[in-house]
């Protein structure tokens, strides 16, 4: 069945919420996607970072069933920011308030 696309919406986060693309944390306050719609017959919402949601604008249907590796997530925005000479939150806030991946050492 898949999914159906229903809205996108730029809220500041009212709690703390994980992208689903890079898997670091939404700070409370930050804008960000929320992406709403029917996945399997199920409704969802899926927040993203903004800057990570840029990278996906070029993404097929391919792109967006193959499960995504937060760190391969991570290599491909830095690339894409490098390639585009564009600043990314994740690079000016290394190792801040969601900068670094709480699971890495």
């Amino acid at each position: 069945m898949g999914w159906t696309h229903l809205s996108d919406t730029r809220p500041k986060a009212r709690k703390g919420h994980v992208c689903a693309l890079c898997g670091l944390p939404i700070a409370v306050g930050q804008e960000h996607i929320a992406r709403r719609g029917v996945n399997d017959g199920e409704m969802m919402t899926v927040r993203m970072h903004t800057d990570c949601e840029l990278v996906t604008h070029d993404w097929d249907q391919d792109d967006w069933e193959c499960c995504i590796d937060p760190h391969a997530f991570r290599e491909e925005l830095a690339e894409f920011v490098s390639a585009n000479n564009k600043m990314s939150y994740h690079a000016d806030n290394a190792g801040g308030a969601h900068g670094k991946d709480t699971n890495d050492k």
